[in-house]
């Protein structure tokens, strides 16, 4: 027999390349959010199968394969909308006065810019460098390869020990910029007996996030934008590639937040454009 729909029960799932966000909304609209490694996707669709929700919303890279992986009526969302429509409520539900239309980042594995307004959501811009470049130096330069540990190390980490810094090349009162800002990422790395792992490690955030942070601050000001709203997988945990994303803009006369939960604004987004039919 088969079972009916359980129609207090949505779902969003948002297929990135590294990690899959869920968005399990609950009878009495309470949202609750779960994040899994890609390699756990048979184990969330078995999930998405069993709850026999009446309403399931797919969006990211792998929607369409997942679809076909789950055998049961979904709705595909495009992935930019669905991201622009989360990143807009989850700021609400914080009491965020960011005004739109404002710049929305999305830093996963790779990094999309996103002018995000009332009616419309639309990329201005990206780079290729996010959590993925991160993995993927850690991994040739450390021989790690998981992001949780890359983060716990960088945390107590000093750039200055592998990143070349104004400090190093003026002397002082001589530098046209505070001492303490980057001249060449990197540049010392292999050089300084001092160095350990965890320089390492938070140099590596360091050219992350000042790059994203520099780029995201550059097309806020070619889209008249005055605020800038950091979101992804990235982000989670992760209070030093935060604190950089934001002061950079900040430091260019822009408003810049990093949005709570933001990793799930996709899954959140897609699940409230197929109730309200917009899929």
């Amino acid at each position: 027999m088969t079972q009916e729909p359980n129609s207090r029960l949505a779902i969003g799932v948002d297929l990135g390349a590294s990690r899959i966000k869920v968005t399990w909304r609950s009878p009495g609209n309470d949202d609750l959010y779960f994040a899994h490694p890609n390699q756990d996707r048979a184990e969330v669709a078995d999930r998405v199968r069993q709850s026999n929700a009446a309403c399931v919303a797919l969006t990211g890279a792998g929607a369409r394969a997942f679809a076909r992986e789950l055998a049961a009526p979904t709705r595909v969302v495009a992935e930019f909308e669905a991201f622009g429509r989360g990143a807009g409520l989850l700021l609400q539900r914080s009491g965020s006065d960011l005004a739109r239309p404002f710049l929305g980042v999305s830093l996963g594995t790779g990094t999309s810019m996103l002018r995000i307004a009332d009616d419309e959501t639309r990329r201005v811009g990206g780079t290729a460098l996010g959590g993925g470049t991160l993995v993927g130096l850690a991994r040739g330069l450390l021989g790690c390869g998981d992001f949780d540990k890359l983060r716990r190390c960088a945390s107590s980490g000093d750039r200055t020990k592998v990143d070349l810094v104004l400090a190093d090349i003026y002397e002082a009162g001589d530098s046209p910029l505070p001492g303490d800002l980057t001249a060449a990422a990197l540049e010392k790395l292999g050089r300084n007996e001092n160095e350990e792992a965890n320089d390492v490690a938070a140099a590596l955030f360091g050219l992350v996030g000042e790059n994203v942070g520099l780029l995201a601050a550059a097309l806020a000001r070619a889209e008249n934008l005055s605020s800038v709203a950091y979101a992804g997988s990235a982000l989670r945990d992760n209070p030093l590639l935060c604190d950089l994303l934001r002061v950079i803009p900040t430091l260019q006369g822009l408003h810049a937040v990093v949005i709570e939960n933001g990793e799930f604004a996709a899954s959140l987004g897609a699940l409230e454009m197929a109730l309200a039919g917009e899929a």
